[in-house]
């Protein structure tokens, strides 16, 4: 996704090259251990609220920084679902609007067989 980005953008051609290069070291571990991450990708600090702003912008105050449009092409990615929840939650109450949450089901209830639609299982799965 990130160098199909860097194509609509039109970056230079040697910087998307470098940056595919990258994944594959990265996907094939052959990157070290520890990786050292290039200094133009390190966020400016180590507080997850100046992160979220680096990635994100000011979702409060800049209305386009929070469209749809603008916020599918941005991600933070973490190991560990506690640190996902945190950064979620400080992003959800800096996002405009009133907060909702939809509700889904991943099993059918069989207590009438007249009722029962036969799912695909890829669809409750």
């Amino acid at each position: 996704m990130r160098v199909q980005i860097l194509l609509a953008e039109g970056r230079d051609v040697h910087e998307q090259s470098a940056f595919a290069s990258l994944l594959l070291e990265v996907g094939e571990g052959r990157t070290g251990d520890p990786m050292k991450v290039p200094e133009h990708m390190l966020a400016p600090s180590s507080d997850p609220k100046d992160l979220i702003d680096w990635i994100f912008g000011d979702l409060v105050q800049d209305p386009s920084a929070s469209s749809p449009d603008r916020l599918i092409h941005r991600a933070i990615l973490t190991p560990k679902n506690d640190d996902v929840d945190a950064i979620n939650g400080v992003i959800m109450d800096r996002l405009p609007g009133d907060l909702r949450t939809f509700n889904s089901a991943d099993t059918v209830s069989e207590e009438d067989d007249a009722q029962v639609i036969d799912y695909p299982n890829c669809l409750i799965s």
